[in-house]
């Protein structure tokens, strides 16, 4: 029998022992793709609401509630010849409440319609708890805050000194009457810069939507247009002049 014994592989080495180099190994490919998937995320949960709305899957989101609306606006001109009125008004002309609150039962939301005092404005004491049953075709889906519920992005383009606008104020308009065609003439638009209570009578000027100020730090990104045919186009904040054609029912859309 030999004098040397084996080493014990399962005894810690001596003080002697040469210590073997540190060897290091690059990631893998599928690490790789699970770090940056993690960076994407979280960078994505720092930026502003309005940057989140350029993902491609939000984007879908925004159009296919849009799409809902359009649709909603075409059964209510089936049903009383004529789209809503922008906003509904008192004997005195006073505001009441939306257009959003008319299209209700053309959304699959007759229960949420019948709760309403339509007699009443939106803030009355009946009206005003049914802010916060905002259907969601109304949501916007960036937005992760609770303290905006009840809010909406989706506003009807409106100019109340002129007939020149699809939606207008307290009058319905009928598609015969729209000189561009439906597909060249936008009637609602989903603008992440502004949010309002969805029951309340306020929505965009044309001239507000096409001279939007300029851009902040990460704010690279736009709105989605709702046009007549229930279509939707994605406009950049920087090429408002894409759209101004869009904004009156005529082409003469300089004023």
């Amino acid at each position: 029998m030999s004098d040397q014994h084996e080493t014990n592989p399962y005894k810690s080495p001596t003080k002697d022992a040469k210590e073997s180099p540190a060897t290091g190994r690059f990631p893998t490919k599928i690490e790789l793709l699970v770090i940056v998937a993690i960076i994407c995320v979280l960078i994505g949960l720092l930026l502003p609401s309005s940057t989140i709305s350029c993902n491609l899957g939000f984007r879908g989101a925004i159009a296919s509630s849009l799409k809902q609306i359009g649709l909603a606006m075409h059964d209510y001109h089936d049903a009383h010849g004529s789209l809503p009125p922008a906003m509904v008004t008192d004997n005195e002309g006073r505001p009441l409440y939306s257009w959003r609150v008319l299209i209700l039962p053309y959304m699959g939301e007759g229960n949420l319609y019948q709760q309403f005092a339509l007699d009443e404005p939106w803030d009355s004491e009946t009206n005003l708890p049914l802010v916060q049953q905002m259907p969601d075709w109304f949501a916007d889906p960036t937005q992760r805050s609770s303290a905006n519920l009840g809010e909406t992005c989706c506003l009807a383009i409106v100019d109340p000194k002129s007939d020149r606008t699809m939606m207008q104020s307290t009058v319905g308009r009928r598609f015969s009457d729209v000189a561009d065609g439906l597909d060249l003439t936008g009637m609602v638009v989903f603008e992440p810069r502004r949010r309002e209570v969805w029951t309340k009578p306020i929505d965009i000027h044309p001239k507000e939507l096409v001279g939007r100020p300029p851009l902040r730090n990460n704010e690279i990104c736009g709105g989605l247009l709702l046009k007549g045919d229930a279509s939707s186009q994605w406009f950049g904040y920087v090429d408002s002049p894409s759209i101004r054609s869009y904004v009156y029912c005529d082409d003469d859309s300089t004023n």
